[in-house]
């Protein structure tokens, strides 16, 4: 606030940011507890970011995953040739969800491939539920 205060009154040209205007800020904090409470942790942001990220994501795909794994495995069963991006096209996926899913359904015993990568195709197996 000084910064701001010295700029204001006397035409100083101190380099004004948030970070330097908040109250509790300090430069180099010694510890966790002399961190700003309002920017926290840059170290543990990342960290927590990572977490959220990934709660969320398992969250989401298993709310939308069954619809989204049921179309995959339809569009399987009418063209076992077909390939991702064509499944993700269809779908309305993108291709790394249909990646994602393609391997749950892998996991779960109810797709395989079979042969290989280029001239294989895929196998829809009878549901196990």
């Amino acid at each position: 606030m000084e910064h701001f205060f010295e700029n204001l009154l006397f035409g100083a040209r101190h380099e004004l940011k948030n970070r330097y205007l908040h109250i509790a800020y300090r430069e180099n904090p010694r510890s966790v507890e002399d961190a700003s409470p309002a920017y926290g942790n840059r170290q543990n942001d990342s960290v927590n970011d990572s977490v959220n990220d990934s709660v969320n994501d398992s969250v989401n795909d298993s709310v939308k995953s069954t619809a989204g794994q049921q179309a995959i495995l339809n569009r399987i069963k009418d063209n076992p040739f077909i390939t991702q991006s064509e499944l993700a096209q269809q779908t309305g996926l993108s291709v790394s969800t249909v990646i994602r899913q393609m391997k749950k359904l892998q996991t779960a015993g109810l797709l395989r491939r079979v042969g290989a990568d280029k001239n294989g195709y895929w196998q829809a197996e009878e549901s196990r539920r």
